[in-house]
């Protein structure tokens, strides 16, 4: 017995042996059908591959998904169709059917890199420093919070309105739980602990309002010279309006009742595109969309319907920009999408609403965010250049034949935006939607956007979390395309607390003040002055 197991043993080869016979006979059938060139080949091409979706797809994260979905791709049918060729386990047209999937996955994965180095993205990390017309970045030197209320009334979680008028004075609108309007105000931008408390008329229609509407309109030839408006919804169904006359406020006053409008789910959109001239819109509760206008030393007008719509229910917030005084444009959501809606002087009419994913350009893939009905768009339109301003303001003349900045929080609870250029393609002027960033912040809200130049747009939110977030786009080349958005993150020094709704107003380039509800309900105030952010 022990002899026959010793012959065994020797008839079997040691296990080393075994081994180095086996990569013997693989190596020679390589040899044979020439495929240690190929294998070398794919080992460094997936080594490429690896190395781009990795770096690309985690520094680009707007496009990551993309870049990782085609890297794998691409390495899955690489190596597929090696075997598939060499060892011959499958007919010759599955080897080069796998292969040219291979070959168009990379193709792709090139052409969504180029598209995420070519348009950057929000994880690009944004310079402090100003240059060529680009104003430093507002992340750092914010002032510490200052409570503006903390006693009456909570404000719970209305809607903020903030204005700057010409003249250097801010003022802030909230409808308290009592129904009544309080107005903060200050006109020392030196110092933000010293603000006004000042209430409007007192009123007995608007308890349960979700907002007011404020509105500066210079008066006719004097630029510095203005007169404040401010609007909302009654729970009678009317909207009502009161002016500023020196620092009195007039009584409220109700516009012609020919339409009703909820106070609880709509707010009041205006806009002054001209000296002297104020254009008014909002959604009826018939679903459509309402319009009324205001001309210094006249009454208002007749309200009028903007172009008849099937889309809306009623329970949606109208959206205006006027990006030049020729022209007015509205944004609504409706069934999900964001509807648009344009008015040109020499046309003097009003266009079929048309749903802004079939207006998008093709070189974001032609996304298609979800959006829930009570979505308040945010839409900022491009300031006068810096010829345009004088004395460190604003010049509060509209500008002519600029951008439209479209910001909203998606169903998914990320930040989506849009943006149109006059000129950039006569036949396709809106970019198309895409995300900023993949954070994800409280839904319902409507955020605060401001633009401060022609090259720097900042925009703030609460997050998930309640907290302060913001996220900011400056373009050092002066090229649109070439703009980079930066990561979400907490403006430094006033990011620890939770907040429910934020207002921005600037006024001037070098200055922000920001505005927010706290979960306490009382409204806080800081600001960020360039000098003081280092």
């Amino acid at each position: 017995m022990a002899a026959g197991h010793a012959k065994d043993d020797e008839e079997r080869p040691a296990a080393g042996e075994e081994q180095s016979g086996r990569s013997s006979v693989l190596t020679q059938f390589l040899r044979e059908h020439g495929g240690v060139a190929p294998l070398v080949g794919l080992v460094g091409i997936t080594t490429i591959i690896v190395g781009l979706t990795t770096a690309f797809g985690a520094i680009r994260s707007d496009h990551s998904f993309w870049i990782v979905v085609f890297g794998g791709l691409s390495i899955l049918f690489l190596w597929a169709s090696w075997p598939l060729s060499y060892l011959k386990i499958a007919p010759k047209l599955m080897s080069i059917s796998s292969l040219g999937v291979a070959v168009i996955s990379i193709v792709a994965l090139l052409t969504v890199i180029a598209i995420a180095a070519r348009h950057g993205s929000d994880d690009t990390p944004v310079e402090t420093s100003e240059e060529n017309g680009v104003l430093e970045s507002p992340i750092e030197g914010w002032a510490q919070w200052n409570t503006l209320r903390n006693r009456g009334p909570s404000f719970g979680t209305r809607l903020l309105t903030a204005v700057a008028r010409p003249q250097g004075e801010i003022n802030v609108f909230v409808v308290g739980d009592d129904g009544q309007v309080w107005n903060p105000w200050t006109d020392n931008l030196d110092d933000n602990r010293f603000w006004h408390e000042d209430t409007l008329p007192e009123n007995d229609f608007l308890r349960g309002t979700r907002q007011v509407t404020a509105v500066t309109v210079n008066k006719r030839g004097h630029s510095t010279q203005d007169v404040l408006f401010v609007f909302a919804i009654g729970n009678d169904g009317q909207i009502w309006w009161t002016e500023l006359e020196g620092r009195d406020w007039k009584n409220w006053e109700a516009l012609p009742a020919e339409v009703k409008f909820s106070h609880a789910t709509q707010a009041v959109a205006a806009v002054s595109r001209i000296d002297g001239v104020i254009d008014l819109f909002a959604m009826g509760i018939d679903g459509q969309v309402w319009s009324i206008g205001w001309e210094e030393h006249t009454k208002w007008k007749k309200w009028f319907q903007v172009f008849p719509s099937s889309t809306f229910n009623g329970n949606q917030s109208v959206s205006v920009a006027a990006r030049s005084k020729y022209n007015v444009d509205l944004f609504v959501v409706g069934q999900k999408t964001v509807w648009s809606n344009y008015w040109y002087e020499t046309e003097d009419e009003w266009h079929p609403w048309v749903p802004l994913a079939e207006l998008a350009t093709k070189e974001r893939g032609k996304q298609h965010p979800l959006f829930p009905d009570s979505q308040i768009i945010t839409a900022i339109s491009k300031p006068p250049d810096h010829d345009e301003q004088s004395g460190g303001e604003y010049s509060t003349r509209v500008p002519d034949h600029t951008s439209i900045d479209l910001f909203g929080v998606g169903a998914d609870g990320r930040v989506w935006s849009n943006w149109f250029e006059a000129g950039r393609l006569e036949d396709d002027p809106w970019y198309g939607w895409f995300e900023i960033g993949r954070t994800r912040v409280a839904k319902n809200q409507q955020l605060a956007a401001i633009r401060r130049g022609a090259y720097n747009i900042e925009v703030f939110g609460v997050g998930a979390d309640g907290k302060l977030l913001m996220t900011l786009w400056k373009d050092k080349e002066r090229n649109r395309l070439d703009g980079r958005w930066s990561d979400w993150v907490q403006p430094d020094g006033v990011g620890d607390e939770s907040f429910s709704e934020v207002a921005v107003v600037s006024t001037s380039p070098d200055t922000l003040n920001l505005f927010a509800i706290g979960h306490d309900g009382y409204l806080r105030e800081t600001s960020w002055r360039a000098s003081d952010s280092g």
